[in-house]
C-alpha cells in the first residue's frame, strides 16, 4: 500500500536526511538524530502501519507518534485528535516517563501538530499553522506538493564501514556521516534511616506528651496546697448599758467605757453631854455638869453626824441648841468633802469559731501530705525534645552502559552520555 509504503521510508529517511528546515522550530530531522540519538521503533509489529499506531522515540526526549486511522482497529477509535487527554496518557504509560516533546502525525489528512502546544492552544484554528508541517512530512520522504513524484529510497554514494561507537564528538561534512546515540546506565539507591541530633528541650508544660523514636519526654511532679483554720468572729456589739459607779473591767467580749465627775458633800457635826440627874433623870448640857445632883459616873460627850443642818431651836445659857427626835444638841460644825467619782457603762457581743480556708501555696517540687485541714493538688508537668528522621542515600555500583532507556526514579540513579560513529565516502 502507498501509505504503509510511505510510513516505511519515513522510518528510513528520519536516519540520513540531513537539512531539511521545519520552519518556525528552527528543528532540522538531522538535528534530532544528532541531539537524541537513533530513533527507536516501539511497535511490537510492522502490521500496526495499516491499523494502528507506531511510536518512534528518540531516547531522551523526543517522540514522534505516526497515526493511522482505521475502521478495522476498533480499539483506536477514541484516539482521535480532540482526545489529547486520552493521547497524554497513552504516551505516559508506553514509555513509563512524562514527554517532552512529541509530534502527532495523522495519515488521514496528512496533517500534523507538535504535542502539547498545538493540543492545548485550541483557539489556534488557523490552518497556516499545520502548513510548516506539512511541508516537513513531505521533505521527510521527499516528495514536494506533486503526489506522483518518485520516491527515493536508497542513496547511491558508496560509504566506508561504520566506526565504533565513541564518546568523542565527530563533525559531520560532505564527506563524513556521522550517528551518536545516548546510552544510559543505573545505579540502585539505597535508603538508610538516621536520626538528626536533639533538639533544645521545650518550656515545662501541662499538656501531655508522649515518647516516641523522635521524641524525648520528661516528666515532674509539682505540689500546691491550701490549709484551712478556725478563726474568731465575733457579733456586733449590743447597746450601751446605763452609767453605773460599780467597776466594769474590759475584756474581748466586753467593751467598757468611763467617765469621771466631782461630787461635793457636806457633814454636820454636833455634840452633847448626856448625863443623869438625881432628881430629873437623864439630861443633855452644853457643859459638862458634875454638880450636887449628877449621879456620879454617869455623864458622857456624846457626838451626832447628819448630812443635813438640824433645825435650831432657841439658844441655852448664850449656846445655840439644835433639835433631833427631842434631843437638844450643841456645837454645830460644818465640814465640806470634795469627791472624784468614776461612773462605768458597757456593751457586750459573743464569739464563734470559723472554719476559713487560705490561698493556695506556690507550685514546688516538694512533696505534701493532706491532712483534715490541709488540702493537696498535684500536677505532672512534661517538657520534650525531638529530631528528625534523616534519610541517608548509599549508591551500588554502575551498571554497564547501554543503549535501552532508563527512567530514573527514587529507587535508581541513572546517568547518560552521548557517543559517536561515523563513516566516510570510499
Amino acid at each position: 500500500m502507498r501509505v504503509k509504503r510511505w510510513i516505511c521510508t519515513f522510518i528510513l529517511f528520519i536516519l540520513c536526511v540531513s537539512s531539511t528546515a521545519l520552519a518556525g522550530n528552527e528543528t532540522q530531522p538531522k538535528w534530532l538524530v544528532e541531539q537524541y540519538g537513533q530513533p527507536v521503533l516501539m511497535s511490537e509489529n510492522t502490521d500496526v502501519y495499516d491499523t494502528g499506531i507506531t511510536i518512534c522515540f528518540f531516547p531522551g526526549e523526543g517522540i514522534v507518534i505516526l497515526y493511522k486511522l482505521s475502521d478495522d482497529a476498533e480499539q483506536l477509535n477514541a484516539w482521535e485528535i480532540v482526545r489529547s487527554d486520552a493521547l497524554e496518557g497513552y504516551v505516559a504509560n508506553a514509555l513509563c516517563n512524562e514527554p517532552i516533546k512529541t509530534v502527532y502525525i495523522d495519515f488521514s489528512d496528512m496533517s500534523a501538530k507538535q504535542y502539547p502546544d498545538d493540543f492545548t492552544a485550541a483557539s489556534v484554528s488557523d490552518a497556516e499553522q499545520y502548513n510548516d508541517y506539512e511541508a516537513f512530512l513531505n521533505a521527510l520522504i521527499g516528495i514536494e506538493a506533486d503526489d506522483n513524484r518518485e520516491i527515493v529510497t536508497e542513496d547511491a554514494t558508496s560509504w566506508g564501514a561504520w566506526s565504533s561507537w565513541n564518546t568523542t564528538p565527530v563533525e559531520a561534512n560532505n564527506s563524513t556521516q556521522v550517528e551518536k546515540k545516548t546510552q544510559y546506565r543505573s545505579r540502585t539507591i539505597y535508603k538508610n534511616q538516621d536520626y538528626s541530633s536533639w533538639s533544645s528541650w521545650s518550656d515545662w508544660s501541662t499538656t501531655a506528651a508522649s515518647e516516641s523514636s523522635t521524641r524525648n519526654v520528661e516528666t515532674k511532679t509539682e505540689y500546691r496546697y491550701r490549709d484551712t483554720t478556725n478563726q474568731t468572729q465575733y457579733s456586733n456589739w449590743s447597746s450601751w448599758s446605763d452609767w453605773s459607779t460599780t467597776a466594769t473591767s474590759e475584756t474581748a467580749l466586753r467593751d467598757v467605757e468611763t467617765k469621771t465627775e466631782e461630787n461635793v458633800t457636806y457633814t454636820y457635826s454636833y455634840k452633847h453631854w448626856h448625863y443623869k440627874h438625881s432628881e430629873n433623870g437623864w439630861q443633855n448640857s452644853y457643859a459638862e455638869y458634875k454638880g450636887s445632883k449628877y449621879v456620879e459616873g454617869s455623864g458622857k460627850w456624846e457626838y451626832k453626824t447628819t448630812t443635813s443642818p438640824l433645825p435650831q431651836d432657841g439658844t441655852k445659857d448664850g449656846h445655840a441648841r439644835y433639835r433631833s427626835g427631842g434631843v437638844s444638841w450643841y456645837y454645830q460644825t460644818k465640814k465640806e468633802k470634795v469627791e472624784t467619782i468614776t461612773y462605768y457603762r458597757y456593751r457586750t457581743r459573743t464569739e464563734q469559731q470559723v472554719p476559713v480556708t487560705g490561698s493556695w501555696s506556690s507550685w514546688s517540687p516538694t512533696a505534701v501530705t493532706a491532712t483534715s485541714t490541709r488540702e493537696v493538688q498535684i500536677r505532672t508537668l512534661y517538657r520534650y525534645r525531638t529530631r528528625d528522621v534523616v534519610t541517608k542515600n548509599t549508591f551500588g555500583k554502575w551498571s554497564e552502559w547501554s543503549d535501552s532507556w532508563i527512567g530514573e526514579n527514587s529507587e535508581r540513579d541513572v546517568e547518560t552520555r552521548t557517543v559517536y560513529r561515523y563513516r566516510r565516502i570510499e
